[in-house]
């Protein structure tokens, strides 16, 4: 496998239970991708608990920006109340591996 050069994360604010939680996302192989990928998301102008995080290859987040659910659903070829029971669950697991989760 290469090594990748970069991320793009879709994350939310859940309200509901006061989690921030990944939605899901794509790794690049080159800065290239990343910088056009980055490029073709457009920024949500109104209130939204959706982000976009631009990650680098060590897992830092350098940029983010709010978009909309549509964007998500539509980059990851997923209705988004799919994307966002789907990380509801991973988020309720992870937790309770550590014994902290209430929901």
């Amino acid at each position: 496998m290469q090594a990748s050069e970069g991320y793009i994360t879709f994350t939310m604010t859940d309200e509901q239970y006061n989690l921030h939680i990944a939605l899901g996302g794509a790794r690049f192989t080159t800065q290239q991708h990343v910088n056009d990928a980055w490029k073709s998301i457009p920024h949500f102008p109104g209130q939204t608990v959706f982000f976009a995080d631009l990650v680098d290859k060590e897992g830092v987040v350098i940029e983010n920006k709010p978009v909309s659910a549509e964007i998500i659903a539509k980059k990851l070829a997923m209705p988004i109340q799919a994307l966002i029971q789907q990380a509801r669950k991973q988020q309720r697991e992870n937790a309770s591996l550590r014994g902290n989760y209430d929901a």
